[in-house]
């Protein structure tokens, strides 16, 4: 892009004239140089650093969507560890409990029914572990084709628990999209180097001139000077000004289209994020220890309960827990989204 200011090509002539009566011949070379007026070398360098600089703020958009997707698919990961967890937890206490109702079976004090229904609950629940297996494999080999097939392995193993993310009051994510956002840095300075572009096109309007030496031969005689000449740009910078105006108002346009969406987004994730936060929390209190299960087990042991009822509450137990589970999951991925300029360590 900077070879956009350098200076045209030098242009070299020969010229050879055959004159009449004997008179001999005339030839001459010509060197020159053209020049656009002064000003005008100052005016794009600063219009090709700034898009230069533009075009540096789109590369990095791009790398922040990136590693958007790579976040998001690691979040999916440990979504469907958890899922394969939860649910794989549920078949071994059906087996656990069929290895019990077999040998009761064996000794008559069970039914044929009760081994039956256990056989059907282990199904129901195979089916949702084989369900989570399957989104954790999409998850998977969806992380697997954002690193460009490379062996993930080492990592994927590791992503069992989500990072502390706590929640960040929404003024510091609204001066991080002002100040961090690269997609509207790039349409800002897009719109400084339009600007800027018109005032280089003003200042091509200007004359041009050419510089050259002139060596001529005529009959036995040599002849050095120079040459100076002028370019008036009557037809070559006609709507130029115009064109870069008009594009400067379209990146500007841009600049407040873009700035509006991604505020409103950022305001709905973080209200969203808030909500998700509470409702963590209140499942948190209810579930984040193993006492449910354990007092289901005992009124399960000691009679209180029959196998049916056993199982329904453990079910809704097991759905609640799921529940929770797509909790954290989603106010992971919205915080994801509000944290996507955290790599971002400088003002643009």
């Amino acid at each position: 892009m900077s070879t956009e200011n350098n200076l045209p090509d030098p242009e070299v002539g020969f010229s050879h004239l055959w004159g009449q009566h004997g008179i001999g011949t005339k030839w001459g070379i010509e060197v020159s140089q053209s020049f656009d007026w002064p000003g005008v070398y100052g005016s794009r360098k600063k219009e090709i650093r700034l898009n230069e600089s533009a075009l540096t703020s789109l590369h990095q958009s791009n790398v922040l969507d990136a590693m958007l997707e790579i976040k998001s698919a690691m979040i999916d990961i440990i979504h469907g560890h958890k899922l394969v967890e939860l649910h794989t937890s549920s078949v071994r206490r059906i087996d656990s409990l069929t290895k019990v109702y077999k040998r009761g079976y064996e000794l008559g004090e069970i039914s044929l029914l009760d081994i039956n229904k256990l056989k059907i609950e282990r199904l129901s629940a195979v089916r949702r572990m084989n369900e989570a297996a399957t989104t954790l494999s999409d998850a998977i080999y969806r992380l697997s084709q954002l690193s460009s097939s490379a062996d993930c392995s080492y990592v994927i193993e590791r992503l069992k628990e989500y990072p502390l993310t706590p929640i960040q009051p929404l003024a510091t994510y609204t001066s991080q999209l002002h100040r961090l956002d690269p997609m509207l840095a790039y349409n800002r300075k897009m719109s400084q180097a339009m600007q800027q572009k018109a005032t280089t096109a003003r200042r091509s309007n200007l004359p041009g001139f050419s510089l050259g030496y002139s060596h001529e031969y005529e009959m036995g005689e040599r002849f050095n000077g120079f040459s100076v000449s002028l370019t008036l740009p009557v037809f070559s910078g006609r709507g130029k000004v115009r064109a870069a105006q008009d594009m400067q108002e379209s990146y500007s346009a841009d600049y407040d289209r873009i700035y509006s969406e991604r505020d409103s987004e950022l305001k709905a994730t973080w209200h969203k994020a808030m909500l998700l936060s509470n409702e963590i929390e209140g499942y948190a209190k209810a579930l984040d220890d193993d006492n449910n299960i354990r007092l289901l087990d005992k009124a399960f042991q000691s009679g209180h309960i029959t196998l049916m009822e056993y199982f329904l509450e453990l079910n809704y137990f097991i759905d609640a827990q799921a529940q929770y589970l797509d909790l954290q999951y989603s106010y992971q991925l919205c915080m994801a989204r509000l944290n996507r300029f955290s790599s971002i360590t400088t003002d643009e």
